[in-house]
């Protein structure tokens, strides 16, 4: 029987100094409670190239939800479909042809957000876990001037 000595367990810093995972790094700099730090992090181009997604996926979005919503008023038009004679079956029908497009739409969506936060994460968990340990703005970038106000 081993003794309570000879039990190792993890090293006092791997146990209390802060780790960063995927979902910590999007909780600190996304999070509009924390005052959003991508603004420092970040480079322009970063910010354009991430705010050009959002508006392409809030664009594609409104297309996909108005042809969903014509399919839904012309439905009797489209083969197959208008043979459909049961009220719930025609029910059923029209919301997943109006919500099936938008899941899809959004599934996709997400997934090229997460993998420009995982781009980024890559890029910048290193300066941002110094920042969590030290609490100083300026471990995000070295060329933060601080002007006292």
């Amino acid at each position: 029987m081993m003794q309570q000595r000879d039990f190792y367990g993890n090293d006092y810093i791997y146990k209390h100094i802060k780790q960063v995972s995927l979902q910590e790094f999007t909780d600190q700099l996304f999070n509009p409670v924390r005052h959003q730090k991508q603004m420092v992090l970040f480079t322009q181009n970063e910010q354009k190239e991430q705010q050009e997604l959002y508006k392409y996926y809030v664009y594609l979005g409104g297309g996909v939800f108005a042809v969903s919503a014509l399919s839904v008023i012309f439905y009797k038009k489209i083969p197959f479909l208008n043979r459909i004679e049961k009220r719930w079956a025609r029910i059923l029908t029209k919301a997943l042809l109006l919500f099936g497009p938008l899941q899809v739409q959004s599934i996709f969506g997400q997934r090229a957000q997460y993998e420009l936060l995982d781009k980024q994460f890559i890029q910048y968990h290193r300066q941002l876990q110094d920042y969590m340990f030290s609490g100083d703005i300026r471990k995000l970038k070295q060329d933060i001037q601080i002007s006292p106000v």
